[in-house]
């Protein structure tokens, strides 16, 4: 038998509770439980210490009703799940399309970012990626990566950080930053896919990494990786 994926969901609208609970409830495969509902921050941490989830939808919009558009507070609960509650996959799920803020998020940790304004009937399939793959990124998300991370390559290997690396594990790194599956790497590259799927290995190896999500935080951190200039 099949795990359930415990759901918790963070948002300040009660009805998206509803909404999305319907949703699962409702999905084939996969059994879903929203096993937590938070409307704030505090509450929210408050619950996680008796409730164990999989996967938290977090909405951004929270705490400022006079200037709800503005808001991102959401984004503070990153570095909390992070200290204190590791294994707890974050979604952002917010009203926000946003390409730098999907960018920043994924840097600081988020698993994957949907926008409310899109729709999301593949959230289930979505969800059962994350939890199974440990992210998620749409194409946009990919391409908002890409566009604000961009090599460092010399800077790099002028510092000793990645001295020893072979050229084409760096150039995998580099497109597996950028969003890039193994089968584009592997075009790109002009490479097999599974001599990618080695290159990936040994990244993984070197920098202790076991996803792109996590390479991606870890390049960003070394600063391998900077904002691209647009003209």
């Amino acid at each position: 038998m099949e795990k359930t994926i415990r759901i918790g969901i963070l948002d300040d609208h009660p009805i998206i509770f509803q909404g999305i609970t319907k949703m699962l409830e409702a999905s084939p495969g996969i059994k879903f439980k929203v096993d937590l509902t938070a409307t704030s921050i505090p509450v929210l941490m408050h619950k996680l210490e008796s409730k164990t989830i999989d996967i938290l939808l977090l909405d951004l919009s929270l705490g400022n009703p006079m200037h709800h558009s503005l808001s991102t507070e959401g984004r503070q609960v990153l570095p909390l799940l992070a200290e204190k509650h590791p294994n707890v996959k974050v979604i952002i799920y917010s009203q926000f399309n946003d390409d730098n803020l999907r960018a920043e998020l994924i840097a600081e940790g988020a698993c994957a970012y949907l926008c409310k304004k899109d729709d999301n009937e593949e959230l289930p399939d979505i969800l059962r990626k994350v939890h199974k793959n440990g992210s998620y990124f749409d194409q946009q998300t990919a391409r908002a990566m890409s566009r604000r991370l961009k090599t460092k390559r010399n800077t790099a290997l002028e510092s000793g950080l990645l001295a020893g690396w072979k050229p084409e594990h760096i150039e995998c790194m580099r497109l597996t930053v950028k969003g890039c599956s193994v089968k584009k790497i592997a075009d790109t590259m002009n490479k097999g896919e599974n001599t990618i799927k080695g290159y990936r290995k040994i990244i993984y190896r070197k920098t202790g990494c076991k996803n792109p999500a996590e390479l991606a935080n870890w390049a960003s951190e070394k600063d391998l990786f900077q904002e691209e200039n647009t003209i």
